[in-house]
């Protein structure tokens, strides 16, 4: 090797420290777009990976500036490789592992959107807007909000529609100043996955409003997909803040209340714990959140912590902890309508395990998919929801309004085909049109829970 050769040699070694640190960096200040990231932040492990990207750079402009550091530049450069070989074949091996986790996951869950079982449910076998459909929801984004932490991305199509304030849209809806306006209140459900725009419950009931009060009505969508009724709640505050007052606030909720509560503490939500730890504990969420991690808590019954829900004095006492939040909810909202003049109405949602439904097409092989312990505690929460609603005037339980149909409704645990979301606005609406017609005795309601 001549002498030339060698003096070159500390100069890659130096060009390749530096380039690698730089990627590190820019790494670092990219790791909210990778999969995991749920907002933007810079944590403690981007804080760690920019450190070391500045030590490579200075190391590599170091070597360039004084050559003499690298007069044993073949040791350096032999355990270089050797790290950077070990390194690469864990990193391969971390990303082979984490690929297989991915593709055995998607074997292992039930497919809902786009899935074999989701195209054998006749009503959506027979409909044009179906592959639309499952095109557009695939392209809809969440980003971070502040205080409510997502919500989706303005998205124009043609079955979802969704605007700059993330409402989706409600064919009909009245722009009239002196229009009814109700304001709409809860997750996926009531967003509307599994159909169309016109095909959701805030559009039934925006239709079934018009029809029986014959007069301008305005209901917006403001579900969105993955809230918790304290979202809902806090929807709400934002609106009063900016000046958007309703004239009737609808909140659907329920499974997703249990869901996260089950899957943490009861008032939690979604995703709390990779938001949380991109503050405390990035490294560990990273490991916890990943494929990986997902699978190997899937096949051994641990997901979502289905052992302790066979409990039943630790699933009374959760079931209890969700209802309370639920109801503490709900009174903040009804106390929000007394001093802004306006009516709340709450419905507690149905589920495939939380019912008694006869099954029918996939609904038997969701329902043998899911934990016992699962059910059990839809089931428990159903029951003490049904007892609370007969002592409160605006909350009303849905939990059994779908158990006498035949048909199958149901795509997965709580999602409905627009059929069963024709069903349920129905259900609403024998609770809303009484109390909205124009009549002395609406007016005594109205006035009654304003006063309240």
């Amino acid at each position: 090797m001549t002498e030339n050769q060698n003096s070159k040699r500390p100069s890659l070694l130096a060009i390749a420290a530096i380039l690698l640190g730089l990627g590190a960096v820019v790494l670092a200040f990219n790791t909210d777009r990778l999969p995991g990231a749920m907002r933007p932040g810079f944590g403690a492990g981007q804080a760690s990976l920019v450190a070391v990207g500045a030590l490579l750079i200075a190391g590599g402009f170091a070597l360039l500036r004084w050559p003499g550091l690298a007069e044993h530049w073949r040791t350096v450069a032999a355990v270089y490789r050797r790290f950077a070989v070990a390194a690469f074949t864990i990193l391969a091996l971390v990303l082979s592992v984490e690929l297989a986790a991915t593709i055995l996951a998607g074997q292992t869950v039930i497919p809902v959107r786009g899935g074999a079982l989701w195209r054998q449910i006749p009503e959506y076998a027979s409909q044009e807007w179906v592959e639309r459909y499952d095109q557009e929801f695939e392209q809809l984004e969440q980003n971070y909000l502040r205080y409510l932490l997502w919500r989706t991305e303005p998205f124009e199509g043609e079955t979802i529609l969704v605007d700059d304030e993330g409402v989706r849209r409600t064919p009909g809806a009245s722009a009239d100043p002196d229009a009814l306006r109700v304001f709409t209140f809860g997750g996926s459900a009531l967003w509307g996955s599994g159909s169309p725009d016109d095909r959701t419950i805030p559009a039934f009931v925006q239709r079934g409003l018009e029809t029986s009060l014959a007069a301008p009505v305005q209901v917006l969508n403001m579900g969105e997909r993955g809230y918790v009724s304290t979202q809902g709640l806090i929807r709400l505050m934002l609106e009063l803040r900016a000046g958007h007052i309703p004239d009737v606030a609808i909140f659907y909720d329920g499974f997703n209340d249990v869901a996260a509560a089950f899957s943490d503490e009861p008032g939690a939500h979604y995703a709390e714990v990779r938001i949380a730890g991109r503050l405390d504990r990035p490294l560990s969420t990273l490991l916890l959140t990943s494929r990986t991690a997902n699978l190997a808590l899937r096949i051994t019954g641990h997901r979502f912590n289905f052992e302790h829900l066979q409990d039943q004095s630790e699933r009374r006492q959760l079931t209890e902890g969700i209802v309370e939040v639920y109801l503490g909810n709900l009174e903040v909202a009804e106390a929000l309508a007394r001093a802004y003049g306006f009516t709340t109405y709450f419905f507690w949602q149905p589920s495939l395990l939380g019912s008694s439904k006869p099954e029918a097409g996939v609904e038997g092989l969701l329902r043998r998919e899911q934990a016992p312990g699962w059910a059990a505690l839809l089931r428990q929460v159903n029951e003490r929801i049904n007892e609370v609603a007969t002592t409160r005037d605006h909350l009303h339980s849905l939990a059994t309004a779908l158990d006498r149909e035949t048909e199958p409704l149901y795509i997965d645990e709580v999602h409905v085909t627009p059929r069963a979301n024709e069903i349920l606005a129905a259900a609403m609406l024998e609770v809303l049109v009484p109390h909205l017609q124009p009549s002395s005795d609406h007016d005594s309601d109205a006035a009654g829970q304003s006063s309240q």
